[in-house]
């Protein structure tokens, strides 16, 4: 089965740029010990150029030939490949099956590092995908092993996993701090991937707290750094800038009042509102807050989506209330 699917492999490799007969003949020629090293490498090429699939065909190819050889640390390297760029493509079933064959293994082995990768990447899937107080158990396991392993590259992910958690539980206070402390050992350590990823979740947030202008600020300075560093983020960072850049020209069509309105819409907690207030004072005065119930009242009354506003429009009495 292996040969027949690394004859296939051959054959792809005459439509590839990254791939070439040679290079698929050199992996053939080598050991079987260094076989799977070989293809790793050979799908993080194609993981680059953005050829997932072949990718995922040499990475599989990879764990065939781990298996075959009983090699486990090339074995939990294939998995953990195969669980993240299948978690990336949000085929979220597929990747937790590997990413938990890839965590079994790593503990049978006492592979710390690798059991880390895996328990940070699960806690990312169960988070997003609805069981989110099972992913930040994970996530927590993997925070206290980054201190007790003083791996700083790790705990600067898991610290982001941890900020994507929160994000799920409406929590964007806390999402704010775990991508600020990210931010902080990326930049000491000099790790742009998590330094890029921290700065456009830090500039979502403020985006949801209607701040656009510090929205801006960190998404250019994301930007920025992936232009330099990273270049197959950069494009999701530029759509981003894209788009906030079109909010504010929409609000700039805005009386101040349609601003505060907008920034009481998006709030998913109280303090969102009392950050809302800080910028808005006026918003705890009577004629606003009578405003907000008459469009509310309107909205049930002819059956439009308004339960939205109900939610946001306590949290606002309760802050006039207390300020009374």
């Amino acid at each position: 089965m292996f040969e027949r699917r690394l004859a296939w492999l051959r054959q792809v490799a005459t439509k590839s740029v990254s791939l070439s007969i040679e290079t698929s003949e050199a992996i053939a020629a080598e050991s079987e010990s260094h076989q799977g090293n070989a293809l790793i490498a050979l799908g993080d090429g194609h993981e680059r150029m953005g050829q997932m699939h072949k990718a995922i065909a040499c990475y599989e190819l990879a764990l065939e030939s781990s298996r075959k050889t009983e090699n486990r640390p090339q074995q939990i390297r294939a998995l953990l490949k195969l669980g993240v760029i299948y978690r990336r493509s949000e085929a979220n079933q597929e990747a937790t099956g590997y990413l938990q064959e890839a965590l079994d293994i790593a503990r049978k082995t006492d592979d710390q590092d690798a059991e880390l990768n895996a328990l940070n990447e699960l806690g990312l899937i169960y988070s997003t995908s609805g069981e989110v107080q099972q992913g930040i158990r994970l996530l927590k396991q993997a925070l206290e092993m980054t201190g007790r392993l003083d791996n700083r590259h790790l705990e600067g992910e898991v610290l982001g996993s941890l900020g994507v958690a929160c994000i799920e539980l409406s929590d964007l206070q806390s999402a704010l701090e775990f991508f600020e402390r990210a931010l902080t050992i990326a930049r000491e350590i000099d790790y742009h991937k998590v330094e890029i990823s921290a700065l456009s979740s830090m500039a979502s947030i403020y985006v949801q707290w209607n701040d656009l202008s510090q929205a801006l600020t960190l998404a250019k300075r994301a930007a920025e750094i992936a232009e330099h560093t990273d270049s197959s983020i950069e494009p999701s960072v530029r759509r981003q800038i894209t788009a906030i850049e079109a909010e504010i020209r929409l609000q700039d069509a805005m009386d101040v009042s349609d601003r505060a309105f907008v920034s009481l819409l998006k709030a998913l907690s109280v303090e969102d509102v009392r950050r809302a207030v800080a910028r808005f004072p006026f918003m705890t005065s009577s004629d606003f807050i009578s405003g907000i119930e008459l469009v509310t009242r309107i909205g049930q009354e002819h059956q439009e989506k308004t339960h939205d506003l109900q939610q946001p429009l306590a949290w606002l009495r309760q802050i006039a209330d207390e300020q009374e």
